[in-house]
């Protein structure tokens, strides 16, 4: 014999599944987004060490800037890519630090991540380094 079901309880488990479900797609697709900045922020800490080990060792600005390109490679859009050495060439003494800042902006593609934060969001790094 089949059980009977109140007419109002037809179909509650797929509408229950659905509704946690796109909860879930949710929570996912706002994981990835915020580790795609957290990746590019790890790449652009990387980049400016490059890029301040560099300085440090005394070379030129576009030397330093071809080692904070080749060391982001093809991981962020370099295309806006801005790198910033002070003090520049003319004003670094042995033993005075130096400072490298890299800044690249991410694009958000979660629109709900992108409501609560700038899009696109400049992910920025200094590093600072003593001149040898």
């Amino acid at each position: 014999m089949r059980a009977v079901r109140a007419g109002g309880e037809r179909g509650q488990a797929i509408i229950e599944l659905a509704l946690a479900l796109s909860v879930l797609l949710i929570l996912t697709l706002g994981m990835v987004d915020v580790a795609r900045i957290l990746h590019a922020y790890l790449t652009t800490t990387n980049a400016s060490r490059e890029g301040a080990r560099m300085a440090a060792l005394g070379y030129d600005d576009a030397e330093i800037f071809a080692a904070v390109q080749a060391s982001i490679g093809t991981a962020l859009e370099q295309a806006n890519l801005v790198v910033t050495v002070s003090p520049g060439k003319d004003d670094r003494r042995r033993g005075e630090p130096v400072v490298v800042e890299v800044q690249v902006p991410v694009p958000v593609l979660f629109p709900v991540l992108g409501a609560l934060v700038a899009d696109p969001l400049p992910v920025t790094s200094r590093t600072t380094m003593r001149m040898e």
